[in-house]
């Protein structure tokens, strides 16, 4: 019994460590493009669900790209999002986009 504790502690430990690791600056990347902004408070996105995950979207990952909000599910999402060249954040917006209609 005492095993199974340790074991659980150490991976739950080694996955706090990982969560920890996967801290992006996103604010950076954001100010250093002019295409994209962090989108005020009020806008709605054009998606409800994260065009990477599937999970629902939270407002606070909503960035503005070519005059639409696109919303993400987490820093993650977003940064995969921010690091991408315009082709891959157009198809990114084009797949939310799809989500209204």
């Amino acid at each position: 019994m005492k095993r199974t504790g340790i074991f659980a502690a150490g991976l739950t430990a080694c996955l706090v460590g990982l969560t920890a690791c996967a801290s992006y600056n996103n604010a950076e990347l954001v100010e250093k493009d002019p295409a994209v902004q962090v989108a005020p408070a009020s806008a709605e996105s054009i998606n409800e669900r994260c065009t990477f995950t599937g999970v629902p979207v939270r407002d606070k990952y909503n960035l503005s790209y070519k005059g639409e909000t696109i919303g993400f599910c987490s820093e993650d999402s977003q940064h995969k999002f921010l690091v991408m060249d315009e082709e891959g954040r157009d198809k990114v917006a084009a797949k939310a986009r799809a989500q209204r209609e």
